[in-house]
């Protein structure tokens, strides 16, 4: 066989590696990031938002004084998540010390009106913000500005992620015996240089500079962390800059504003999944999701997957109604 046939072998490997990574990495990104991402670079988000009113729902949830609130991030499509954490009556998600409600972007149709109206009328813990539903372009920074504004009776606001269960009266237990002015609550994550970091990054917030992210050594994971009231207050007094990863520029203003950092470590972490592609992540760890590949990094107090136990307290990744539904059992016996 002619030398030339031969060499070139070797780029077409390469060619099926490189090919092999980047299939593994779409399936590892979420859906919603996906459709963030398109109505961010093409402006189709709709601008012609129904008006809310939230007063079914604040007059139920801060008619005492109480110490968390837990607002679970959901969508006006996410119905069955959100009737998963209604269903758990031993995860008891309302009593006299903390309550829990679905935080929502402006519904862009009648449709998702009328579901959500109908919700809070029954229910009465929805949510509505004053912003477009929206992933990583200021959500975070407007349900904490509402939520001190709406439910003023709480000393502490939880930013939840609907696929994460948790157990809220141990959380509120631990909040109450850490009650330091100025808390940022969480799970650490250290924040490092990381290539393929950068490079993602880079794709998703082209034309912005996020020279930022260099001077930010650790950020509390945004699956669940918790802000205490005054240092939200001196928060939304600022001008803050909305772009980029919602959870790190947390925790930007909160270097900022010298917040007292507590870490849950452990007791919050991803769920432990035996699949093909976890198996072949594990085996070499360079094919990585974006947030693995500065979660899992040295420096950081533990692995993030893990099996369930009697230390979990949150668990991240929980991504259909089932598994949901499973953990918070596990979580809340």
């Amino acid at each position: 066989m002619h030398p030339f046939v031969d060499n070139m072998k070797f780029p077409s490997n390469l060619l099926i590696v490189v090919f092999l990574i980047v299939v593994i990495w779409i399936l590892n990104v979420d859906y919603e990031i996906w459709t963030h991402f398109w109505k961010r670079m093409f402006g189709l988000r709709n601008s012609n938002y129904l008006v809310f009113d939230n007063t079914n729902t604040i007059s139920v949830t801060c008619n005492t004084p109480k110490l968390v609130l837990y607002g679970i991030f959901s969508t006006a499509q996410s119905l069955k998540m959100r009737s998963v954490v209604r269903s758990k009556t031993k995860c008891d998600f309302h009593n006299e010390n903390y309550s829990t409600v679905f935080v929502i972007g402006k519904p862009e149709n009648e449709n998702d009106y009328k579901q959500l109206r109908g919700e809070s009328i029954l229910y009465k813990d929805i949510f509505v913000l004053k912003a477009s539903e929206n992933m990583n372009d200021g959500k975070s920074f407007e349900y904490f500005r509402q939520a001190v504004h709406d439910f003023p009776c709480f000393d502490y606001y939880a930013k939840v992620d609907d696929d994460t269960a948790f157990n809220p009266k141990t959380i509120a237990t631990f909040v109450s015996e850490n009650m330091y002015k100025n808390s940022y609550m969480g799970r650490k994550s250290v924040n490092e240089d990381y290539t393929w970091y950068k490079i993602w990054r880079k794709a998703f917030y082209f034309r912005k500079n996020m020279d930022w992210l260099r001077n930010l050594e650790f950020y509390h994971a945004g699956f669940l962390y918790i802000l205490d009231k005054h240092i939200i207050q001196q928060w939304t007094q600022q001008r803050p800059v909305l772009y980029g990863d919602e959870d790190m520029r947390t925790a930007l203003y909160m270097k900022y504003l010298n917040a007292t950092v507590i870490d849950f470590n452990t007791h919050f972490h991803e769920l432990f999944v035996q699949s093909f592609v976890k198996s072949f992540e594990r085996q070499f760890s360079f094919i990585k999701t974006y947030t693995d590949s500065i979660s899992d990094i040295k420096g950081n107090t533990g692995p993030w997957e893990r099996h369930i136990s009697n230390d979990s307290w949150a668990v991240h990744k929980c991504k259909d109604p089932a598994t949901l539904s499973s953990v918070f059992n596990q979580l809340c016996q």
